[in-house]
């Protein structure tokens, strides 16, 4: 007969394989990652909610307005320019068409997802790691990379590359360049290179304590990096 093992932070019981309590998500000390909390750092798992996350609707937007930019700095010189007025339309009716998809393919992102990505974060010596905890979103990422190969659509292949590259990534300390905080959302951006962006999603049981290690060591040993308290 096994023995019940309990969080040591808020004393709720762990499942047999958990490494995170499903209540605070504090490590369960069963499995942790490399260089997670035996060098003195933290970790935890959170979910990135979706629709209802004003983070992500703002990327979201971001996103769609660089994607009509483009598309219409593409097909205006493509089709107005030749067409006249006709063209223009025709640029407009095509750029209106790639941005009816591109919503209808976020929504149906967050519908497989259940609106939220679970995320894991890790914070030690070395610097800071976000990882996705899902396995459909590596699937999602895959669809889309051989849909684009399919398809020759290499618009699909480079957002579904993107998104892998982007299940798992690092920043060092001395790479941070900007650093966010956002205590009314339990949030917390960080800005290393130039793709390099992280948004750590803490819950209320740790967000003092990882604001705390993300403002001092990310001083400590990058001293020309921002600080924007929002």
């Amino acid at each position: 007969m096994s023995l019940q093992a309990f969080c040591s932070q808020c004393g709720a019981s762990l499942g047999e394989a958990a490494k995170f309590c499903s209540k605070c998500g504090h490590p369960s000390g069963k499995s942790t990652d490399a260089g997670g909390n035996a060098a003195g750092g933290l970790a935890w798992q959170a979910d990135m909610t979706l629709l209802n996350n004003r983070f992500f609707l703002a990327d979201f937007a971001k996103w769609l307005g660089w994607t009509l930019v483009i598309s219409l700095a593409i097909f205006l010189p493509l089709f107005g320019i030749p067409g006249g007025v006709d063209g223009v339309w025709t640029a407009l009716l095509i750029t209106g068409i790639g941005a009816v998809l591109l919503i209808f393919s976020t929504l149906l992102f967050v519908l497989i997802m259940g609106n939220r990505v679970p995320m894991e974060f890790t914070l030690n010596s070395d610097g800071i790691q976000m990882r996705t905890g899902s396995r459909r979103m590596q699937g999602i990422n895959l669809i889309a990379i051989i849909f684009g190969v399919l398809a020759r659509k290499p618009g699909a292949i480079g957002a579904g590359a993107l998104g892998l590259s982007g299940q798992n990534t690092r920043i060092a300390w001395n790479e941070l360049r900007k650093i966010q905080f956002h205590p009314a959302q339990r949030v917390i951006f960080l800005k290393g290179g130039i793709l390099s962006r992280i948004r750590l999603y803490c819950i209320a049981q740790n967000y003092q304590a990882v604001a705390a290690m993300v403002e001092e060591r990310g001083l400590q040993q990058s001293p020309q990096a921002s600080i924007l308290r929002c």
